[in-house]
């Protein structure tokens, strides 16, 4: 059973896997995907929390990068999963909780703001008498 959204619903609407090694399976993100919706190019972030343009990244500076995609990939996901976490087929599902908002932190003396996610990952039990306290992972 696939526990999961699409690709595209996870990584954008262009991702693709290149097999041409099958042993070497290559997942091929386009970061432009990750830009906003209203993007002059286009992007699949429509709450305007994407990037506001991935031209910006090149090979010195990408590194300083990789946390806004990650979290670009968690706003995707958060974006296209359903509404309510009914559907077993969905492996990943995250939440907000309604009660704790966006708040104000200062981390080594950089003001920031930090927007609570939860993400949950489901597989299915492979017996009904296990306790889930009782599981040690």
């Amino acid at each position: 059973m696939i526990m999961t959204l699409t690709l595209a619903q996870i990584f954008g609407s262009n991702v693709s896997l290149d097999l041409t090694t099958p042993t070497l399976p290559k997942l091929v993100i386009d970061l432009k995907d990750f830009q906003n919706i209203e993007n002059p190019h286009g992007g699949d972030i429509t709450d305007s929390s994407g990037f506001d343009d991935v031209g910006e990244i090149n090979d010195t500076n990408k590194d300083l990068f990789a946390s806004k995609i990650l979290s670009s990939i968690l706003k995707l996901h958060y974006q296209n999963q359903p509404a309510n976490n009914t559907d077993e087929t969905i492996g990943t599902y995250i939440t907000t909780n309604p009660n704790t908002s966006k708040t104000f932190i200062t981390r080594n003396g950089v003001r920031q703001i930090a927007y609570p996610f939860s993400v949950n990952v489901y597989v299915n039990d492979p017996t009904s008498i296990v306790d889930a306290d009782n599981v040690v992972s």
